[in-house]
């Protein structure tokens, strides 16, 4: 029987400060299999700001005396976590992953139905396409100028730099519009309400129709089966109460007829 790892039984005990000299020295498999029962042992919180939402894992100071806060500490710390992933990537390999990322985005709007009516110039799908040729034109610049530089170890140094700042300025470009919607979210959040406020009002009225037309439909039946017409047991009907008029009961009686 294969003995369980030292870093089970330490989770296990909550020994965090043992646990945290030593994890760096499990072997990466195992190192792997500590981080992933250490977020599934860290409770997690959702932040809502407006329509954005994010869920992380609580902090230690917001566990308090909490057992679970050394837990939290190892997770906040992340030196567990990058022993796991390894060697951060570079520029390069970042801008290109950003890049490939942010393209394939704007090719799908570019495809995609319009969400908005007015000026074409003004769409989603304009913007998208907008977005793909300033992504070309980064491409076509950056190369321009890398070609210009004779050494190669110096046409390496300036790939990364250049793809460093077009990282940067994308994500920059990204977080300036975030902060710019914020205005738009709570006309956002207040519509999101009212339609759920009006969806919730829509099925009350629902159930209470359905309800009422059962009592209608039900009453008529017996006036009908007594020897009434029908449109004579939708005036009885509503001089009793049931239903807003005598023709709104022959209505639904002719409706349920139909089904």
């Amino acid at each position: 029987m294969t003995p369980e790892p030292e870093w089970l039984g330490l989770v296990r005990a909550q020994d965090w400060d043992a646990l945290s000299g030593r994890m760096l020295s499990y072997p990466p498999a195992e190192r792997v299999a500590l981080l992933e029962a250490l977020k599934r042992i860290v409770p997690t919180t959702t932040e809502v700001n407006g329509t954005e939402t994010q869920t992380r894992h609580r902090h230690p100071a917001e566990l308090g005396t909490d057992l679970r806060a050394g837990a939290a500490k190892i997770l906040l710390l992340g030196e567990l976590e990058a022993s796991v992933r390894g060697a951060p990537e570079d520029a390069g390999q970042n801008w290109q992953m950003l890049h490939v990322d942010v393209r394939s985005l704007m090719e799908a709007l570019v495809g995609a139905p319009e969400v908005t009516k007015g000026a074409v110039s003004l769409s989603r799908r304009q913007h998208a396409r907008d977005a793909l040729d300033l992504l070309d034109e980064i491409e076509r610049n950056s190369q321009a100028m890398i070609l210009q530089l004779d050494d190669a170890e110096d046409r390496c140094w300036l790939t990364e730099v250049l793809a460093d700042i077009a990282g940067l300025a994308l994500r920059a470009g990204a977080m300036a519009q975030a902060a710019h919607g914020k205005v738009i979210e709570c006309d956002a959040v207040r519509g999101a309400k009212v339609i759920t406020a009006a969806r919730q009002g829509a099925e009350r009225t629902r159930q209470n129709n359905s309800a009422s037309n059962r009592e209608r439909l039900k009453r008529m039946e017996e006036l009908v089966e007594s020897g009434h017409s029908t449109a004579r047991a939708a005036e009885i009907a509503y001089r009793e109460g049931l239903g807003v008029s005598a023709n709104a009961n022959r209505k639904l009686w002719q409706r349920s007829r139909k089904k």
